[in-house]
């Protein structure tokens, strides 16, 4: 059985529709503050904390990871890096012994932003598959 987490705030939803595809259980992360409306100052808020790696504040959903031998991630890159709220979580909400697969969706789809997702995966886990979707291309 597969838990499916997903983290989406685009107009798109690009992140929920690719979560929405896939057969499991879904959750989402949400931010536990106010998101500014407006792009440009969402970009640079947005952008800011996921350079520089601030901590950002996320309702994190309830999910009893001991029913689940896969565990699912979807979430966009901003910056060139994962989308913050999600680093956030994986760094806070341990699971171990899992199956898992990233999925991360990108305007740019530059194959470097894949590189550093499964470092922040904890070892005990087993990384199935990374796939980055770009401008709703699979990439890889």
């Amino acid at each position: 059985m597969k838990a499916v987490i997903y983290f989406s705030l685009s107009k798109k939803k690009r992140s929920k529709e690719i979560a929405k595809t896939i057969e499991g259980d879904l959750f989402e992360l949400l931010p536990a503050t106010h998101i500014p409306r407006f792009f440009l100052t969402r970009l640079i808020i947005l952008g800011f904390a996921t350079m520089r790696n601030k901590k950002v504040d996320f309702d994190a959903p309830k999910i009893d990871f001991d029913k689940y031998e896969e565990v699912v991630v979807v979430f966009p890159i901003w910056a060139g890096r994962m989308a913050q709220y999600m680093r956030c979580y994986l760094e806070s909400v341990p699971f171990k012994n899992k199956k898992v697969t990233i999925i991360a969706t990108s305007d740019s789809g530059r194959k470097g932003y894949i590189l550093n997702l499964t470092e922040i995966v904890e070892e005990s886990n087993e990384v199935l598959d990374i796939v980055m979707y770009k401008k709703n291309q699979l990439t890889m």
